[in-house]
């Protein structure tokens, strides 16, 4: 029996060190330079590369790629100080909200590179991962170095439209978070508070399922604002980061289908301490808008008010008529009131209210009638995501020509993107593999320890005849004498 044991210990140990391990898996991870990869991942926002990393300038900009990947994704990020010190990330994976990150400057430093674990525990398959700024440009500077993974990654193609948002602490997600979620002795205008991915802006694009941009800056206004350096949004808005680096112009490579201009509330408040009327204000909101339409010709522009207060609706109404209306590209929408959040701003429910009410405005007013027939919507997106995500089954043959139509059509703007179906077949494949080896293994043990058991079984009977006949002769003996 001890060799029985022994072998099939053996047998189970050789089947145990044939199947990959998380452990391996992590052991296999790579790290991956932003300064060479950098066309590995789809940049989202107004972020551009340079010589050492990716720099996502902007609330909502960031990175997004697929990969087929398990175990932790790190990532390194140099961070500069300027206005305050910390600044915040957030990581989705398959469509989901994985982790908020900080990049804490209060002890380290003005300056510091840190390397952050932006993903936990992956179960092996495809993942699409985002990460994406939720504080902004005016706060702190930021820029990916690497990322370190045990796979390979793929970009994430374009969304059918570009949708850009133009506003201020508003549209940054400033008081978003409430004040229980920040750090105590905080103060209310922290960083920690901001959240751009539950802003109104960063919710419609995604229940819309288009490519997002942000320009927006707090205190700062159309014409004028609560800052102290005189600039307003028509100084800002061509540059790629106005405090960052002013003389840096934004390329404009990709021009917006939908322009958001969410402004009034900073110049209501603060022309009247600064001595600027009205018209004047209506003058730099009219500017403005030629400035957007001239860097993005083809998009409809939409302006917003309403989430602190409706200010400007006469003057903004009128200027609107007089681009020429919905005929010509031009809109206003009232948005709700909600003041709950942080220093009398939106809250994260008050937020969702707006996108609800901006993407019920912009399928009704702005958006072809066919638009959610044309393209997926955000859950639908969501849903194709995740299945993707894990081994499909194979039986399922809608999903299946849903994966590869989505592939397809993925591919043809990325020309890339075919290998994220090869790397799902490849999975399936290994997966059945491992399988057929672990059942294989399973009944060649249990094929050895019946032969063995019939083999040792054998020579015990065969020892029971010969132990008897002494005995037997012996009695005949006895009996002859």
């Amino acid at each position: 029996m001890k060799r029985i044991s022994a072998l099939v210990t053996a047998m189970l140990l050789l089947l145990l060190l044939s199947v990959p391990t998380a452990v391996s898996a992590q052991e296999d991870r790579t790290t991956y330079s932003f300064a060479e990869y950098a066309d590995s991942v789809k940049l989202i926002g107004r972020t551009d590369v340079n010589d050492t990393g990716i720099v996502p300038h902007t609330t909502a900009s960031g990175i997004a790629f697929y990969s087929d990947c398990s175990g932790n994704i790190d990532l390194t990020i140099k961070g500069s100080k300027t206005l305050f010190d910390a600044q915040y990330f957030i990581v989705y994976v398959d469509g989901v909200i994985h982790k908020r990150i900080e990049l804490d400057h209060r002890i380290k430093g003005r300056t510091v590179i840190e390397t952050l674990t932006v993903a936990e525990d992956l179960e092996p398959g495809l993942h699409r991962i985002e990460i994406l700024r939720e504080t902004e440009e005016i706060n702190a500077q930021c820029e990916f170095l690497n990322i370190t993974l045990n796979g390979t990654m793929t970009p994430l193609a374009d969304a059918p439209m570009l949708i850009e948002f133009v506003g201020d602490s508003i549209t940054t997600g400033y008081g978003a978070y409430p004040f229980s979620y920040a750090d105590k002795g905080d103060p209310v205008d922290h960083p920690s508070r901001q959240a751009g991915t539950k802003s109104y802006a960063y919710l419609t694009a995604r229940e819309l399922g288009m490519d997002i941009q942000v320009c927006c800056t707090s205190g700062y206004g159309a014409q004028v604002g609560w800052n102290g350096d005189g600039v307003n949004m028509q100084d800002m808005y061509e540059y790629t980061a106005f405090h960052h680096n002013r003389q840096a112009e934004w390329s404009f490579a990709r021009t917006a289908d939908i322009v958001v201009i969410n402004l009034g509330t900073n110049d209501n408040g603060a022309r009247k301490n600064k001595g600027v009327s009205e018209a004047k204000v209506l003058e730099g909101m009219k500017n403005l808008t030629q400035i957007v339409k001239t860097r993005n010709p083809d998009a409809k522009i939409v302006w917003a008010t309403g989430m602190m207060g409706i200010t400007f609706k006469k003057g903004i109404t009128e200027m609107v008529e007089e681009l020429g209306g919905a005929e010509a590209g031009y809109y206003f929408c009232i948005l709700p009131t909600g003041m709950s959040g942080g220093a009398g701003h939106p809250d994260e429910a008050q937020h969702a209210a707006a996108a609800e009410t901006l993407v019920g405005f912009l399928k009704t007013n702005v958006l072809p009638e066919d638009y959610t027939e044309q393209y997926a919507t955000a859950e639908e997106m969501e849903s194709l995501l995740k299945w993707a995500a894990f081994v499909p089954n194979a039986d399922d043959a809608l999903a299946r020509t849903e994966l590869t139509a989505f592939v397809a059509s993925e591919a043809e703007v990325s020309g890339t993107m075919t290998t994220v179906y090869a790397s799902l077949k490849q999975q399936v494949m290994q997966t059945a593999v491992i399988a057929g080896a672990v059942l294989i293994g399973i009944a060649v043990v249990l094929t050895v320890f019946i032969v063995v058991h019939k083999r040792n079984a054998r020579p015990q009977d065969a020892k029971e005849t010969p132990d008897t006949l002494p005995e037997q002769a012996d009695k005949t003996e006895e009996k002859g004498e």
